[in-house]
């Protein structure tokens, strides 16, 4: 008897075994733990699909939606294909549970936006590759709980808005690329929490602003580069909040304003590259915050109409707020015979140009923590409204005693 059970147990294991390497109906396996499923119109993804395997390939079938946790039986998978399928929906963590994921392919599917912890749970994963889809927007915590990843690309999609908090709780990246969009709105904090990302590459978009706060919360990232754009506004606040960037590169992207506070509240950047634009002028305080924050700043070729319009830059750099290294960066195209010289070169005397006023720091916009203290000053004019009511009041109650 007991050699009859023993039997039986070494057969239900055997059978286990066959079980769990057994290739899906209709597929091909084409090596140990590779699994072929390809122009199969699957609509799922096969239930009896080996959990050793290590490669799954399901191009071209016809999944229209990845449901939470889809691949948490399959916990060896190094390499997904999911390319030219019909997929428009993707559950929050679909992907969760993944480790050392070589590559994730998702291009080529109908998928318009990219929801709440869509990609969340991804852990050490090479390459996942979002492109050539119909994405148009990137929801609040897309990316949440996802971190050491060499490359994430989002290339190539009608993507025209990224949301506040797209980006948040992804972390360890070596790239994150936005190539050849139609990105035209980043909200307030979209990267925030974005941090350690070796490159943000945000290339050929109809960007034409980058607007205050866009990059607030953004950290450790070795370069931050905006290219093949038209970004012809840099508003104010626009990099409050930035963190310990190696290099900003804005060049050759045709922009003509900086506004006033746009890079105060940024915090230690090796280089400001701001080459190549088509500034003629900087208006006052476009500078702030630059001062012993930013290691370097590149104005390349741009050459400026050293007019009164820019006298400014001399008073701020009396009153310390500029680096003397950063204003000699600012060269002049005019008057001509300050070609090419330094600003501060220039006579303005011999222009009749207008005293300069410096205001105080307390009073420019984007200080440090100007931003955080609406209320108390909503707070503080309502006390004052309050105590002028009280005033009057009284002031009437006396009125009639008197008459009284």
């Amino acid at each position: 008897m007991t050699i009859l059970l023993r039997l039986a147990l070494a057969l239900l294991s055997v059978a286990a075994a066959c079980s769990a390497t057994r290739c899906p109906q209709r597929c091909l396996c084409v090596a140990p733990n590779h699994v072929v499923c390809t122009a199969l119109s699957l609509t799922e993804i096969p239930a009896d699909t080996p959990p050793t395997t290590e490669q799954l390939d399901l191009n071209g079938n016809l999944i229209t939606r990845l449901r939470t946790d889809a691949f948490a039986n399959l916990p060896n998978l190094k390499s997904i294909n999911l390319q030219n399928n019909r997929i428009s929906v993707i559950e929050p963590y679909a992907f969760r549970g993944l480790r050392d994921i070589e590559s994730l392919h998702l291009q080529q599917n109908p998928l318009t936006s990219l929801a709440a912890h869509a990609l969340g749970g991804i852990r050490n994963a090479g390459f996942i590759d979002l492109g050539h889809n119909a994405i148009a927007s990137v929801e609040a915590y897309a990316f949440a709980a996802t971190s050491n990843v060499d490359t994430i690309s989002l290339s190539y999609n009608p993507l025209t808005t990224l949301r506040a908090h797209a980006f948040d709780g992804l972390h360890h990246v070596t790239q994150l690329t936005l190539a050849g969009t139609s990105l035209q709105t980043i909200e307030p904090d979209a990267f925030h929490n974005l941090s350690r990302v070796g490159e943000l590459l945000i290339m050929r978009a109809p960007l034409k602003r980058i607007p205050s706060f866009a990059f607030r919360g953004l950290r450790e990232v070795g370069v931050l580069r905006i290219s093949g754009a038209r970004v012809e506004t840099i508003e104010a606040g626009a990099f409050a909040g930035a963190e310990d960037i190696g290099r900003i590169d804005i060049a050759n992207v045709g922009i003509s304003d900086i506004a006033p506070g746009a890079f105060d509240g940024v915090r230690n950047v090796g280089d400001l590259n701001l080459a190549d634009n088509d500034l003629v002028t900087l208006r006052q305080g476009a500078l702030d915050g630059l001062n012993g924050e930013v290691k370097r700043l590149h104005f390349g070729s741009t050459r400026f109409v050293c007019d009164c319009r820019m006298r400014w830059l001399l008073a701020y750099n009396a009153s310390a707020r500029l680096d003397p290294d950063h204003l000699a960066q600012v060269t002049c195209s005019l008057p001509e015979q300050y070609r090419g010289q330094p600003i501060a070169h220039v006579d303005f005397r011999a222009q009749s140009c207008p005293p300069v006023d410096v205001p105080p720091v307390e009073n420019m916009p984007y200080i440090r923590g100007k931003e955080h203290n609406d209320g108390n000053a909503g707070v503080a004019r309502s006390i004052s409204s309050f105590a002028i009511l009280l005033l009057v009041g009284l002031h009437l109650i006396f009125e009639c005693l008197v008459a009284f």
